[in-house]
């Protein structure tokens, strides 16, 4: 039987392989550069993706409040400031990196438009599986990113993370994507309660944990070919 259980040790290993793959110890600060800003394209559209899915699961009323929720909190809609804008900062405060300016590479806008298919062509169980993934898979992935931010700081004269930045990750880390996590959860966990198709589920969060595998992989050989 499917449960969160099942799909967070899939969630587990996507990011070893990540980690395994962008052989961190080994970059150099350009290349984690490089990782950190393409990064912060997700997290700048990731209110709009999950405002699109909730648009597109209103057959399921529950998770269409719930992933709308998500994007209220996410881009400050439900009034505090966005999430986006405290990374932007920090990110501009820590290392003078311009985020919300960066044009991004070819594979993370493909990555988006992935992810933006996905909002839009499946059933309320696909998208419920789609966000599953990558909200359980935000933890290991910010805690990727927090260790791409520390590695660069360490490779730069008298730079360390601002408490803004710190502040970032600390509020994503220590409740808000566990939240979001667990909100989702609730759904495939009692998803006949909710009249969602398990497989229908699982397609979304293989489909989801694909698109983040390829575009982190994506990521690693664009830097190889441009070096």
């Amino acid at each position: 039987m499917l449960n969160t259980d099942l799909l967070d040790q899939e969630v587990q290993s996507l990011f070893q392989r990540i980690r395994t793959n962008l052989t961190l110890p080994e970059c150099p600060p350009e290349r984690l550069e490089y990782y950190i800003k393409e990064h912060s394209g997700f997290s700048r559209h990731n209110p709009m993706l999950l405002s699109v899915a909730s648009d597109n699961s209103q057959s399921a009323p529950a998770i269409s409040v719930e992933l709308q929720r998500n994007s209220d909190e996410e881009s400050g809609a439900s009034g505090e400031e966005s999430h986006f804008a405290i990374y932007t900062d920090g990110l501009r405060e820590s290392f003078q990196f311009k985020v919300d300016e960066y044009v991004l590479s070819v594979e993370t806008k493909g990555f988006l438009e992935t992810m933006l298919d996905l909002c839009k062509s499946g059933s309320a169980s696909k998208i419920c599986g789609v966000f599953y993934a990558t909200e359980a898979g935000a933890i290991p992935e910010l805690e990727l990113v927090r260790n791409l931010t520390d590695l660069y700081s360490t490779s730069q004269e008298n730079c360390q993370p601002s408490e803004k930045l710190t502040y970032f990750f600390d509020l994503h880390l220590n409740g808000v994507e566990q939240e979001h996590k667990d909100g989702l959860g609730t759904f495939i966990n009692h998803y006949e309660q909710h009249s969602l198709n398990l497989s229908e589920i699982h397609e979304g969060f293989s489909d989801s944990i694909a698109a983040m595998d390829t575009w982190w992989n994506n990521l690693k050989q664009a830097v190889i070919v441009n070096n």
